[in-house]
């Protein structure tokens, strides 16, 4: 949210800026940051049911307008904050919204286009980000939790990662341990690792799948 704050807060009028992350099952809100002046701070994480922010999170259309304090209680929290303005931009990633940002100001007039516009940049931006960020998550916890042993290495042997599999195959008693190796001490012999090198090689990948 603070990366948010720094790039809106150049080029928009914003006094109140939400980062809102959808869980993976997209009908709840997974975390939900909301910085006012420059810090941000932890809010409710319940997906309200209803007002601007519910229809632009279920739709992944952009809401702007002007602050109804009798609406939903979005609206009726920015509104005891004497904010009159809301815009609500989705963060779509493949067709899919996974969030939003959700900017608000004191000003009585709803955002114009040119910052409209802006927000819709940035938060392109930002959801290329999180999915990128979910996409690791997934490959590190499925690296992590194969029940076969993976690592990963440098040409050199210089082993950059591996996972508990291959600690607890090879007898280390850590981690840490295993990373102090060189991989081509793992193999049966030297022939071994050049058979797996002209292997990678020819097959044009980063990776390869041993016998």
């Amino acid at each position: 949210v603070s990366i948010a704050q720094e790039a809106l807060g150049r080029l928009m009028r914003v006094d109140r800026l939400g980062l809102i992350i959808l869980g993976g099952d997209r009908a709840r809100i997974h975390r939900y940051w909301v910085s006012r002046g420059g810090e941000a701070h932890e809010a409710v994480q319940n997906l309200p049911a209803e007002g601007p922010l519910a229809r632009a999170l279920r739709s992944g259309e952009v809401a702007s307008g002007i602050v109804d304090p009798t609406g939903s209680d979005w609206e009726g929290e920015l509104a005891a904050e004497g904010l009159r303005s809301y815009l609500v931009v989705p963060l779509v990633a493949a067709r899919e919204v996974v969030g939003a940002v959700a900017a608000s100001s004191r000003r009585g007039a709803p955002f114009p286009m040119g910052e409209v516009d802006t927000a819709g940049r940035v938060a392109a931006q930002l959801a290329v980000a999180l999915r990128l960020r979910e996409s690791e998550h997934r490959y590190r916890t499925l690296f992590d939790h194969m029940p076969v042993g993976l690592f990963r290495s440098t040409p050199d042997g210089r082993i950059l990662d591996a996972n508990q599999a291959l600690v607890q195959m090879l007898g280390y008693p850590d981690l840490e341990s295993l990373l102090s190796v060189n991989a081509r001490d793992l193999y049966p012999g030297p022939e071994a690792r050049t058979w797996w090198e002209d292997q990678r090689q020819a097959s044009g990948t980063s990776s390869l799948e041993m016998p």
